[in-house]
């Protein structure tokens, strides 16, 4: 086995193949060069053709010479050449000029036969016809080239193709491999910054003041529970007792009417609005009570029991302390909030939580693009195994000789 590397592989491959190739090259060309020569000699005939005074007077022949004379100069002119000698071209050249032998079959159809009635024409047509069957032979030659000789030409081509997108391959992924230390140092000052502001967080939750504020917080939302709590279970029938109302089925106290919907919408604020007596809510609660009893509110039977339950729970509680508890609560939260130094703290704080939140948005994004650009790293490695495989499998194919590539 043959060990040779990737910069050395094109030149030890053309070597391997030259005398194979070059002369298949050389004869496509040959052939190219050719039909360009007929081309230019149908350029010839055309122009002697247009400027042939006709013996007939015939205008319609006059304008036909004309005719098929521009049409074919510009068909040949307008055909393209291959500018270098590969399988793929030489391939694509014998079936333009396939398509070029089609399009002056149509032209001669319309024109010469027209032109054939003019002595004077007949020559130059004679020796167009001549040409035009060169090139006709010419396209019979080259395709049997192509089909029997130079297909060799295109496995070899095809390696060097390879070869070439091996090296581009290769390329992509060292600029992938580069990307991702860039990445790797963008997570990297994130990550930093990170931990700078949850340093100064955590300075400033450690502040006296924060610190009782936390307290407070968490008292409130325990405040807050126990209402809801309390009175959170009778928001569902109220919803159905007010439907009730509004279908005429119930009148209530004046007290209630008001309140029912507050009561649905936000029970715990309604719950904190009521007066020392509670008046609003114990008067739905007398009318939704009624309506039970009064089989008017339709409910299932264990449903009925427990809110009767509920209902009486909180008749017979003294709802004050947790009033009073909420209030005393919120009272020393908002003492603290109206304090100058902590209200600048808070903000500080408020300012560095959001810059938290910012980074960590940033560090979630940066993870998903390292990921993203590991994944295209791994699938170029694999992609570079594949075509390295493939490249050494051909090679022994056509030189016989088994290598390893050192990429």
């Amino acid at each position: 086995m043959k060990e040779i590397n990737l910069e050395d592989l094109s030149e030890w491959f053309e070597n391997k193949t030259r005398k194979k190739i070059e002369p298949l090259k050389k004869e496509a060309q040959k052939k190219i060069s050719k039909c360009e020569s007929i081309f230019d000699e149908l350029r010839v005939a055309c122009h002697t053709l247009e400027e042939q005074p006709p013996t007939s007077s015939d205008e319609l022949i006059i304008k036909s010479a004309k005719r098929f004379s521009e049409k074919l100069v510009k068909s040949l002119d307008d055909f393209e050449f291959p500018d270098k000698i590969n399988y793929e071209k030489v391939e694509n050249f014998k079936d333009k000029l396939a398509n070029l032998l089609k399009t002056i079959a149509q032209y001669a159809n319309r024109w010469v036969s027209k032109l054939g009635r003019d002595k004077s024409y007949l020559q130059i047509i004679r020796n167009i016809n001549y040409l035009l069957r060169d090139i006709q032979n010419l396209f019979r030659k080259l395709n049997t080239f192509i089909e029997k000789k130079y297909r060799q030409a295109m496995n070899i081509e095809k390696i060097e193709e390879l070869i070439e997108r091996l090296n581009d391959l290769i390329e992509n992924a060292k600029s992938i491999k580069a990307n991702e230390s860039e990445i790797k140092n963008e997570l990297k000052g994130n990550e930093s910054e990170l931990n700078e502001i949850k340093k100064q967080i955590e300075s400033l939750e450690k502040d006296e003041n924060m610190s009782e504020l936390n307290f407070i917080d968490k008292d409130l939302e325990k405040s807050i529970e126990k209402i809801r709590n309390l009175i959170g279970p009778i928001r569902k029938p109220l919803k159905k007792f007010s439907k009730l109302i509004d279908d005429g089925g119930f009148n209530p106290r004046p007290d209630s009417v008001s309140y029912i919907s507050s009561y649905i919408n936000d029970p715990i604020k309604s719950f904190l609005s009521e007066n020392n007596e509670f008046s609003h809510l114990k008067s739905i609660l007398l009318d939704l009570k009624d309506s039970i009893n009064s089989n008017k509110l339709k409910l299932k039977s264990s449903s009925e029991k427990k809110i009767k339950n509920k209902i009486r729970e909180v008749e017979n509680r003294d709802l004050n302390p947790l009033k009073s508890q909420f209030t005393q609560l919120n009272g020393k939260k908002q003492s603290l909030l109206t304090n100058p130094d902590y209200k600048r703290k808070l903000e500080d704080l408020k300012e560095l939580q959001h810059k938290n939140d910012l980074l960590l948005r940033e560090n979630e994004e940066i993870k998903l693009k390292l990921d993203k650009n590991i994944e295209d790293y791994n699938r170029a490695l694999n992609k570079l195994g594949d075509y390295k495989t493939k490249i050494e499998n051909s090679v022994f194919e056509i030189t016989k000789t088994q290598i390893k590539l050192v990429l």
